[in-house]
């Protein structure tokens, strides 16, 4: 293993040691509703900024410091109020803390009632996640299974969407 490559991996496991330090109680009020105050990881922040997502949303300051603890939330919100990124983001840290690699094999499974709203998810998904290494995929039904199977087997691109592309493995 390289020195750059020692280096990354040490500086991964002190950021986890001190996330799970900083999550083990409930986070106490935030000093203000940026997502930099809360206790997350740097490939997080980084997909974060990236995206251009700075302040949170009502929900998202709700939900955010109790589900980075590790707590369950049942929440409701309108349409367009943050609600894919008040749980995309633990469901990142929650995979992070925990080392999920791929050879862990499904560390999880999101269900859509619409396709619209997996695509959307898949999409905020790939733009904060970025960062970290994680594969994801996007399995969109209503289309035949046996030609979906062989797409998904051939890797090949259709309802199913790999992220990051293979490129992204250096």
């Amino acid at each position: 293993m390289s020195n750059k490559r020692k280096e990354r991996k040490n500086n991964d496991i002190a950021e986890i040691e001190d996330l799970i330090a900083r999550t083990k109680e409930p986070i106490p009020e935030l000093p203000s509703s940026r997502f930099s105050d809360l206790p997350i990881s740097s490939k997080t922040m980084e997909g974060l900024t990236k995206a251009n997502f700075v302040e949170m949303t009502e929900i998202q300051k709700k939900a955010l410091p109790i589900a980075l603890c590790r707590k369950d939330i049942l929440a409701a919100a309108k349409t367009g109020s943050g609600k894919t990124l008040a749980f995309l983001i633990p469901l990142l840290e929650t995979l992070y803390i925990n080392k999920w690699g791929p050879q862990d094999g499904l560390g999880a499974l999101v269900i859509s009632p619409t396709r619209e709203l997996a695509v959307q998810i898949f999409d905020v998904l790939r733009k904060i996640g970025q960062f970290h290494s994680f594969s994801a995929g996007l399995v969109i039904g209503g289309k035949d299974f046996k030609i979906e199977k062989t797409r998904i087997q051939k890797n090949e691109h259709s309802s199913w969407h790999p992220w990051p592309p293979a490129s992204a493995h250096g």
